[in-house]
């Protein structure tokens, strides 16, 4: 598992953190060999600041086609950005379907996480009006899990028609 705040498929900290794409694009990480089952890429928030939708769409498309070459057969989801059902996400709700286009170009499948701040009522953990606090973390477990659960769900029983 990769996890470095503050970047996403553009979004990247100098010198630390490379972006999602030029991590997998450019070989920045040390990606797994083999099959993994599932890879899992969150779209990011971090990405609505600076660039546009398209361009965020483009990068998106560009490295879960070189994770489909690396891994042909590796289920991939591409997650949604978490969000509030409130006015002032509403840029992160667009990017959100951005990231629900690039993973429909691409034939993966969608996490859809927009609003699940509220949904789960979280606002009494959160570090600032976006993340949870490290220790607080857990509160998605459940519903990541189920979610993930019947998404997979969804493409056991699409590849048995």
């Amino acid at each position: 598992m990769y996890r470095c705040g503050g970047t996403g498929f553009i979004a990247d900290r100098p010198g630390t953190c490379p972006s999602y794409t030029d991590g997998v694009i450019n070989n920045k990480w040390a990606l797994p060999s083999g099959n993994p089952g599932i890879i899992y890429l969150d779209a990011s928030g971090n990405d609505t600041y600076h660039n546009s939708q398209e361009s965020v769409r483009v990068e998106t498309v560009k490295t879960i086609e070189k994770l489909k070459q690396m891994y042909p057969n590796s289920t991939i989801v591409l997650g949604g950005i978490l969000s509030k059902e409130q006015p002032h996400h509403a840029r992160r709700h667009v990017y959100n379907e951005a990231a629900r286009t690039a993973a429909t170009q691409t034939g993966v499948l969608f996490l859809d996480t927009r609003g699940w701040l509220t949904t789960y009522r979280l606002y009494p953990y959160m570090a600032d009006d976006l993340h949870l606090k490290d220790q607080d973390q857990w509160r998605l477990a459940d519903p990541f899990k189920n979610a993930l659960k019947n998404l997979l769900a969804t493409q056991t029983s699409t590849k048995k028609s």
